[in-house]
């Protein structure tokens, strides 16, 4: 996980991707820009619905457009087997990298939908309990 760059919660490396890459290469890219780790996707965990802080642009049916105060976006949620961490990366100035058991990280997580992509990968994990 990686701090947020506000410093107020820990969260996963997430973002966009690029016309030219896959759902799985935007995962990886996001992984070595924001936390400065490279892998590979091994386990697609699902989809995930959060409201983004940023605003986005409304177009309603009556052809009158606005902006929406929080988009909703859909996250797709994959699991990295990391085989490296650098020593520098993209966003090490704005972002730290923290290891935590699974349990600690579903607590500390700042996002609701979060934790959610958390317990459902740890409930295809054998003894590996989690809470409600």
């Amino acid at each position: 996980m990686v701090s947020n760059r506000h410093n107020d919660g820990l969260i996963f490396p997430k973002g966009g991707w690029e016309t030219d890459e896959t759902a799985e290469e935007a995962a990886a890219r996001e992984s070595m820009e924001e936390a400065g780790v490279k892998g590979e996707t091994c386990t697609y965990v699902g989809e995930f619905s959060f409201k983004s802080r940023k605003k986005a642009l409304k177009v309603d049916g009556d052809g009158k457009n606005g902006v929406s105060k929080k988009a909703t976006c859909v996250a797709r949620v994959f699991v990295m087997n990391v085989t490296e961490e650098m020593a520098e990366w993209p966003e090490q100035a704005t972002r730290t990298r923290t290891w935590l058991p699974a349990m600690d990280a579903i607590e500390q997580c700042k996002h609701d939908w979060m934790r959610d992509a958390l317990r459902a990968w740890a409930s295809t994990m054998p003894g590996l309990e989690t809470a409600g």
